[in-house]
């Protein structure tokens, strides 16, 4: 899974967040590198009392790490809400989600931790007793690069993960080898692209049924060489059957 240096987190509950279980939200919170976080809504459980925060980190994580954690303490103190759907956490790509969500509506300031938007540091220039040079660290650096950013949005847009990671298995393997000319050609190519990621690599996981392992060597055929045939899925004695009667008609 990708790791990433800021997100943007929101915490609702079917219960306020407040008292005892507002406390050990913030105490996490404190427990990051950077932190800002804030409590919209009013007191009592009608008024829809929730939590927004955005974190930052020296070292990137990932969002399944933030996640497991918020969760045992929305087990613990909110015994009526659903972890899955109380907590909302969503990669951080720039400052908008701390200039302009976080500002509307607030009822509560709770941490105000946040980077420099730019600040000089010191460090060794080529090692630890080596000369030393100033580097220049910028809040823009937490977020992801435009480059990232675009492989974020490619990603939420795949349908089919499995066979988009087998595809991109596929063209890191495949190298500078020419596309086969016929279909058997193919079909063997990828036979032997599977084969290598199975036994030889180990990237994949391997089938134990000997069917499933050929029927996932032709559906990828297809799934990468993009096989349009409206008649693909007709087995080929409903595919002879089917030519027969469009022939007679």
């Amino acid at each position: 899974m990708s790791k990433y240096r800021s997100y943007g987190i929101t915490i609702s509950t079917v219960e306020p967040v407040e008292g005892e279980a507002q406390v050990a939200l913030v105490n996490w919170l404190k427990k990051q590198d950077y932190a800002y976080a804030v409590i919209e809504g009013g007191i009592g459980k009608d008024q829809e009392r929730h939590l927004h925060a955005q974190v930052w980190y020296e070292s990137a994580r990932e969002k399944g790490t933030l996640n497991k954690a918020l969760k045992r303490i929305i087990e613990k103190h909110f015994p009526e809400s659903k972890p899955h759907i109380a907590i909302k956490i969503k990669i951080a790509y720039n400052d908008d989600f701390l200039e302009k969500y976080m500002t509307k509506d607030v009822t509560e300031l709770l941490i105000d931790k946040v980077p420099l938007e730019q600040t000089n540091i010191e460090v060794d220039k080529y090692g630890e007793f080596g000369e030393k040079e100033n580097k220049v660290i910028r809040r823009t650096d937490y977020y992801p690069s435009p480059e990232e950013q675009d492989k974020v949005q490619k990603q939420s847009k795949i349908v089919d993960h499995k066979m988009n990671q087998l595809e991109e298995l596929f063209y890191q393997w495949v190298g500078d080898e020419e596309e086969p000319d016929t279909e058997l050609l193919k079909k063997a190519q990828i036979s032997r692209f599977l084969s290598d990621m199975m036994y030889k690599s180990r990237k994949i996981k391997v089938p134990t049924d000997m069917k499933i392992q050929r029927n996932l060597c032709t559906v990828f055929t297809n799934y990468l060489w993009k096989k349009s045939n409206s008649y693909l899925l007709l087995s080929q004695e409903e595919q002879k059957l089917l030519e027969q009667e469009l022939n007679n008609n």
